[in-house]
């Protein structure tokens, strides 16, 4: 009898992927300053379709005629129909050329920062341009000392098991995308790609530069932690809100020294005098992974987003 060891037993079995849900919350708030043409920022979250994406204006690039937000938007707008297409289904990349040639037509001007999100059956696919970000966070038993001496407690503790990191040319000067850079920063693969397996209960949070530059990223794990603990008990669209108004908060004490942030840090790092917080526009995508055997009470037709 020819006998098999287990681990080629189990990579013989055939394991069908389970095919999972995103239920999203997702919110912006635009800079005081540009709250009447509502900000730069743009967000779009697609329950039906799976995908996602957020995108900031860059201001410095465009003429003083042209609004960075009508560029952010636009090419999310396009992005998001691309992504919706069917029977195909393209790429994020693919979708992304399709956008430059609908803000080439249009002549679009201006530049953005963007990153996209797709789940694919069980798997997580993030591609990024600039210093969005996107975090993926898996509640995990984890033990920690309690306020009573010599007692712990044991909490479902957010853990990190991806996070994108920021590109940029130099300090606070992101890879951004324009109708002609398109190309180009696609085919010398300017972009990063990631992909990540996804479990029930994951968090996924994409946001813009406003709310990784105010909140540290244990920050967040905490305010994950004080909102839900897995997909059944947790609530995107009030995390997704907590998130926008923690950053919001954060970035108007700019100047206060005991205000020790992401940016500020960031900028000592690199040779910089800068205190306190940065105020900024804010988007934030909340995505909670649920399986296909969990409860999904969210209207598949119901697309978030401020692309209007």
């Amino acid at each position: 009898m020819i006998r098999r060891c287990l681990s080629c037993q189990r990579k013989s079995l055939s394991v069908p992927h389970r095919k999972f849900h995103l239920n999203f919350g997702a919110t912006g708030i635009p800079h005081p300053d540009k709250a009447l043409k509502g900000g730069e920022d743009g967000f779009f979250a697609d329950p039906k379709n799976r995908t996602f994406g957020v995108a900031d204006g860059v201001g410095g690039s465009a003429n003083a005629t042209t609004d960075p937000g009508l560029f952010s938007r636009g090419m999310l707008r396009h992005i998001r129909r691309s992504l919706s297409e069917e029977p195909a289904r393209p790429s994020l990349c693919d979708a992304l050329r399709d956008a430059a040639t609908a803000l080439a037509n249009e002549q679009i001007g201006g530049s953005s920062t963007v990153l996209l999100g797709r789940l694919d059956q069980n798997r997580l696919q993030i591609a990024n341009i600039g210093d969005s970000a996107c975090m993926v966070l898996r509640p995990s038993p984890r033990r920690f000392n309690s306020s009573i001496p010599g007692k712990k407690t044991t909490v479902n503790w957010p853990r990190i098991v991806l996070r994108t990191n920021d590109q940029t040319h130099y300090f606070n000067c992101p890879y951004q995308v324009c109708c002609d850079s398109f190309g180009q920063i696609l085919k010398t693969n300017q972009y990063d790609f990631l992909e990540v397996e996804v479990q029930d209960g994951d968090i996924v949070i994409a946001a813009t530069d406003g709310v990784f530059d105010n909140i540290f990223d244990q920050a967040m794990q905490l305010l994950v932690m004080k909102h839900f603990v897995n997909a059944q008990d947790g609530n995107a669209a009030a995390l997704a809100n907590a998130i926008a108004t923690e950053a919001m908060s954060i970035g108007q004490s700019q100047d206060d020294p005991k205000t020790l942030t992401p940016f500020s840090e960031g900028a000592r790092s690199e040779g910089y005098e800068y205190a306190g917080g940065k105020l900024d526009d804010v988007a934030v995508v909340v995505g909670l992974v649920v399986g296909n055997d969990g409860a999904v009470d969210q209207d598949p037709k119901a697309i978030l987003h401020n692309l209007d």
